[in-house]
């Protein structure tokens, strides 16, 4: 560190200039090589946290310890969660023992497998007071129409709504969704696709809509209809969609695949390498592929599909 950036932390922490070398450098290696991050990414936190160099190794030891159990987290998971939020090393395991607790209780999670997820994808959820991420739940279920469990189901595909600003960003993003769409396309994007909340409309959700009305000649009604169909649509990637429907359209032709696809947006989801090619492959090699529809090509599950082939080798 420079001696600059040593005057700003003193500056922060005054405290720190009675610690002695020894024990700054034992913790700051402590830092280093549990979060198994670089110098660079040290000094970073430490610019940022000095804070945690008041911490013993003992108590760091304890805090990682628990963290790793409570959560049955690897080391390397832990690590992820932990240079995200280095602070939480700092907190009172009682006060995180008790806000686990609490959001056990309150999203009725049963299991360590489900803490695990909500504490990995949103470490900072322990931050939280229990009054910001109770408003965040009713007002998932005041829009949404969910209850319960169903409520939780939303919350642990994408657990970053519980910090996410409720006046400026899901509230403007959902009514943005509903008059573009209208409510009930709403409610169900962001039921099965919850992520779509915390996109940037300008950068993302807008753009991606205006691609798929113009790219399927698609009026209000219509784009509105596509959406309910899948709304995973709204967050896929662009390269994905033009490439999988260019291998439709290769095969099936373009204003057939125009057809195909707004009965059923979900051929788009499927993937290219693990299904879609290998089943073509599969239908030229054994000389059936002027029978292999479209929706026996995407839609058949790899169960169907095996007794389809068996059926077109048995009637060769």
């Amino acid at each position: 560190m420079t001696h600059g950036e040593i005057d700003n932390v003193w500056t922060k922490q005054p405290w720190l200039m009675s610690l002695s070398t020894v024990s700054a450098t034992e913790r700051a290696s402590w830092l280093q090589h549990t979060l198994q991050i670089k110098k660079k990414g040290l000094r970073k936190i430490i610019m940022r946290y000095p804070q945690l160099l008041g911490l013993r190794i003992e108590n760091l030891d304890e805090k990682w310890a628990w963290f790793g159990s409570t959560f049955n987290t690897t080391d390397d998971q832990l690590a992820r969660a932990i240079t995200v939020y280095p602070t939480l090393l700092g907190c009172k395991i009682d006060s995180h023992q008790q806000k686990i607790d609490w959001l056990q209780a309150r999203l009725d999670i049963n299991s360590t497998q489900e803490a695990q997820k909500l504490f990995l994808r949103a470490p900072a959820i322990l931050y939280l007071s229990q009054d910001a991420i109770d408003s965040r739940i009713q007002w998932i279920q005041d829009r949404t129409e969910l209850t319960g469990k169903a409520v939780t189901k939303v919350l642990m595909k994408h657990p970053p709504i519980l910090y996410s600003s409720i006046e400026g960003k899901l509230d403007p993003t959902f009514t943005w969704i509903s008059d573009k769409l209208g409510h009930e396309a709403a409610r169900k994007m962001v039921t099965r696709i919850p992520s779509v909340l915390c996109m940037s409309l300008l950068e993302k959700t807008e753009p991606q809509i205006e691609y798929l009305k113009t790219k399927f000649h698609l009026d209000g009604e219509g784009i509105s209809k596509m959406l309910s169909q899948t709304p995973q649509l709204v967050a896929a990637s662009r390269d994905n969609i033009e490439n999988t429907f260019q291998f439709y359209a290769d095969r099936y032709g373009h204003d057939q695949t125009i057809r195909n696809v707004i009965g059923c947006p979900t051929l788009l989801m499927y993937s290219l390498e693990k299904r879609l090619i290998p089943r073509w492959d599969q239908a030229v090699e054994l000389g059936f592929e002027q029978d292999a529809a479209i929706s026996y090509l995407a839609l058949y599950t790899n169960k169907k599909w095996d007794l389809y082939v068996e059926s077109k080798v048995a009637g060769s």
